[in-house]
């Protein structure tokens, strides 16, 4: 579902939950099922990797050399590369400004990303609103996204949404990864419900 789609609710049955749309796709009226990505959909990236920034220099800010909070925000979405970069905490312990004797080791920052990330998200706007009103009128909610099973866990815990999502599939649980066809069939089987009816 693409970011617009999250900014309010409109009216017309199902389509009220669609908002920021000019028209609604074909067969909508059909619709039972919505899964969602997590990451960069029900998240907005930069505002959550923003928010880490800040956790991140509170914690090591008696390590770092220089710690103006823009700068290093700038830095760590370009390092972040919008949760695509495997070598971010070795990018981050070279391109950051330490103190001489307290640069940390690229597992040490790792290990702090794994733990603090998932703390640090938040919600898209109307979010909150958008899965409760999905949920009332009926529909089935469920969300498919790639990553380690604890931190895009504590994730949807820490947005709120764990009660309204029926089925969770997590490409490090299941050994398979979007774009892959076979982790939405896995969705699909979970939610019993068809692709046509999502």
């Amino acid at each position: 579902m693409p970011d617009s789609r999250l900014q309010g609710l409109v009216s017309d049955g199902p389509r009220r939950h669609i908002a920021a749309m000019d028209e609604a796709p074909e067969g909508l009226d059909d619709v039972e099922t919505w899964i969602f990505d997590l990451d960069n959909t029900l998240t907005p990236r930069r505002q959550c990797v923003a928010a880490f920034a800040a956790r991140f220099t509170r914690d090591f800010v008696d390590r770092l050399e220089v710690f103006d909070l823009t700068s290093l925000t700038e830095l760590f979405i370009h390092v972040d590369q919008g949760g695509y970069n495997p070598r971010r905490a070795e990018d981050l312990c070279h391109r950051l400004d330490w103190r001489r004797t307290s640069t940390p080791s690229p597992a040490e920052v790792e290990e702090y990303w794994q733990c603090q990330f998932p703390e640090s998200v938040v919600p898209r706007p109307g979010l909150f609103a958008l899965f409760k009103g999905l949920r009332r009128d009926g529909f089935k909610l469920g969300v498919v996204t790639n990553g380690g099973v604890v931190g895009q866990k504590r994730k949807i815990d820490r947005l709120g949404l764990g009660h309204f999502v029926q089925s969770l599939i997590i490409s490090d649980a299941v050994d398979c990864k979007k774009p892959d066809a076979q982790i939405f069939e896995l969705a699909f089987r979970d939610l019993a419900v068809t692709p046509s009816k999502c």
